[in-house]
């Protein structure tokens, strides 16, 4: 097993420095210019710079913050919404056009209206975050409650279960698979809603050193915010998917 996950993790490696070699050659034998397509070695110094002169860690954190509000606030009520909904299915009829309304209209639309109610500021990206990891929250948390077997509530009856020992007990284990993998989509998507959010407005964030590369022409910044956005976005889905198997290590 040990061995298995080594040569995955030397595949991975392998390819990342594979393509950064095929990348810098490219640059070199075509003589590409800088301002088209800087080299591996140019986007490191890039990096560099931003850590010391742009304070990237600290964009870094505006970012993660709004991601890490608005999919606390999202996966909360997206559990409720989805419990509720899962045991009510006369409830769903009535919610799920307005839901799916909200849903079914681009993201992007709804950014300019939270900055003008909300501002520049982080709620504006929290709310868009929120939103957008509230749905599949809510649709998993909904399957999950309705894949619990109604043989196994009738067990929970017979033993005179109380609400709470049948929620803990029962629904929330059956549950807990589909809400995990509802997590792991909105983990991506959270980092997407958070960009589009600072990319309307912003006064900092990776989504605000985005737009400035694009500005002034810097496309070596561009890169740098790119990778950064991909390597927190990747953390944060691996973060999940790691809580996952731990959680769910009882199905193996």
């Amino acid at each position: 097993m040990g061995n298995a996950k080594a040569a995955k993790v030397a595949l991975h490696v392998g390819l990342f420095v594979a393509f950064v070699a095929v990348w810098h050659l490219y640059t070199v034998i075509a003589r590409v210019p800088a301002y088209l397509l800087p080299s591996p070695l140019t986007v490191w110094q890039k990096f560099l710079w931003t850590i010391d002169r742009a304070q990237l860690a600290r964009h870094v954190w505006v970012t993660l913050e709004e991601i890490l509000v608005g999919v606390a606030i999202g996966t909360v009520l997206g559990l409720v919404f989805g419990y509720v909904l899962g045991k009510s299915p006369a409830a769903e009829r009535i919610l799920s056009p307005y839901i799916l309304v909200a849903q079914t209209s681009p993201k992007i639309s709804f950014a300019p209206l939270f900055i003008l109610w909300f501002g520049l500021g982080m709620t504006s990206k929290v709310v868009l975050v929120t939103l957008v990891v509230f749905f599949p929250i809510m649709v998993n948390g909904i399957v999950g409650m309705r894949s619990v077997d109604p043989r196994l509530y009738e067990l929970m009856h017979l033993l005179k279960a109380s609400r709470w020992q049948i929620f803990r007990a029962l629904e929330l284990p059956t549950a807990m698979a589909s809400f995990l993998a509802g997590l792991r989509i909105a983990a991506t998507q959270s980092m997407v809603a958070a960009i589009i959010g600072e990319l309307m407005g912003a006064r900092e964030g990776l989504g605000y050193l985005l737009m400035l590369g694009h500005e002034t022409f810097d496309i070596t910044l561009v890169l740098v915010a790119v990778a950064v956005m991909s390597t927190l976005g990747l953390v944060l889905y691996l973060l999940v998917q790691q809580v996952e198997r731990s959680v769910l290590r009882w199905r193996d």
